[in-house]
């Protein structure tokens, strides 16, 4: 892999679980809630497996995601910037769990910004 680009997901199970609005969805997909199946939680957390040879990452996000909360792009911006990762976030204030107007047209040009630096020989 050379490049991630992603679209406000979960990065953290556990505190996912504690703080979206759809909790269900996690005890559904992870088969119970944290405390019946921790480890479930922590091998499906990608800030499980952040290191220092990851790929470059952007994380765009809005801050007003009830679903994945803002907190999840924050903590792997800060888990990756502490290994010595290359991570770059973008938070769109008033965005949900989607993007419209011109932040759709923002997060899709920094998207092609993004991979044309980092995957064109």
């Amino acid at each position: 892999m050379q490049a991630v680009v992603n679209y406000f997901g979960p990065t953290d199970m556990v505190f996912c679980y504690e703080k979206s609005s759809v909790a269900w969805i996690f005890r559904l997909f992870l088969e119970g809630t944290p405390a019946e199946a921790g480890e479930r939680y922590k091998a499906a957390s990608p800030i499980t497996y952040v290191s220092k040879d990851d790929p470059p990452v952007l994380t765009l996000h809005g801050d007003k995601d009830a679903l994945v909360p803002i907190e999840q792009a924050k903590a792997l911006d800060e888990k990756m910037k502490a290994v010595g990762a290359s991570h770059t976030l973008m938070v769109f204030k008033g965005q949900g769990h989607g993007f419209s107007g011109e932040s759709q047209k923002k997060a899709a040009d920094a998207t092609w910004e993004f991979f044309a630096r980092h995957l064109k020989p």
